[in-house]
């Protein structure tokens, strides 16, 4: 079979199980299954797709159709032009989140101490280790994802003395910590748990600690801003996403919270996203 007409297949099937962007999709995964860019499918449409390539594609075309994330499958994901591996169990970064790295990298001077809430598979942190000299610290309570953010730290080349790896919950590591950051930057669960049956079902494939903030989805930013204050320097910056209808609540609890509130960020749907505050 050649790549056009297994591309043409592949896109069909995606759609009929109301695969989102089912085109993008398919092209995505095959040239992920032959190790080519996506431009080259399309400058060799006639060329043949091998028995043991079409199988894999196959494989992969079912799993997605089964709304498995797309980042699950091919095990990688483009965070701010940064490749970054994936896997099930661990948070996918999203787009919008760059947003956040875009702020906190205006603000950070020098070797600021930054402390990556929640990290993730590391994308965050290990960003702006990347764009500046920050001192960076990757905090999660999850086994599988500071092992995932070790290994995008190594992958990227960055020093172990530039970015540090913690795992604890968040509670738990401002307890025992001696040290005061220059900035707390997080993308914390914020979701309320009563939206869990409007979310694509893909987003129902991560881990649903990482999505959901209790009933109204604060519980975590309210610990965010609490204890984040009593291990940030004075002037630290403290920033953070937040989502849709959120932000009376979140200023409120800023502002309270001895902050100084600079700024609330839109993303590109024009919802309010990115709360950046300063220690009082």
């Amino acid at each position: 079979m050649q790549i056009g007409e297994i591309l043409r297949w592949g896109c069909d099937y995606l759609r009929d199980r109301g695969v989102t962007e089912p085109r993008l999709n398919a092209e995505i995964l095959l040239a992920h299954v032959l190790n080519v860019k996506r431009l080259s499918l399309y400058l060799n449409l006639k060329d043949r797709v091998s028995t043991r390539e079409a199988e894999l594609f196959q494989r992969f075309l079912f799993r997605r159709g089964k709304r498995e994330p797309l980042q699950y499958i091919i095990g990688e994901v483009i965070f701010s032009r940064l490749s970054f591996r994936i896997r099930k169990g661990v948070f996918i970064p999203r787009p919008e989140t760059e947003f956040l790295v875009r702020e906190a990298l205006q603000r950070i001077v020098g070797d600021t101490k930054v402390l990556d809430v929640g990290t993730g598979c590391g994308a965050i942190g290990l960003t702006l280790a990347w764009f500046s000299n920050a001192e960076v610290t990757l905090l999660d309570k999850s086994k599988p994802a500071v092992r995932l953010a070790e290994e995008n730290r190594k992958n990227l080349g960055l020093s172990s003395r530039q970015v540090k790896l913690a795992g604890a919950d968040f509670l738990s590591f401002v307890d025992r910590t001696k040290s005061r950051f220059g900035m707390i930057i997080s993308n914390p669960p914020y979701i309320p748990v009563s939206e869990i049956e409007r979310l694509p079902e893909e987003v129902k494939r991560e881990p649903k600690g990482t999505l959901f903030g209790g009933p109204d989805g604060l519980r975590f930013i309210r610990s965010l801003i609490s204890e984040g204050y009593r291990i940030l320097s004075a002037g630290g910056h403290l920033i953070f996403e937040i989502g849709y209808g959120q932000k009376k609540a979140v200023t409120d609890l800023v502002t309270r919270g001895g902050f100084i509130l600079e700024a609330i960020i839109k993303d590109l749907a024009g919802i309010d996203r990115v709360v950046v505050c300063r220690k009082n």
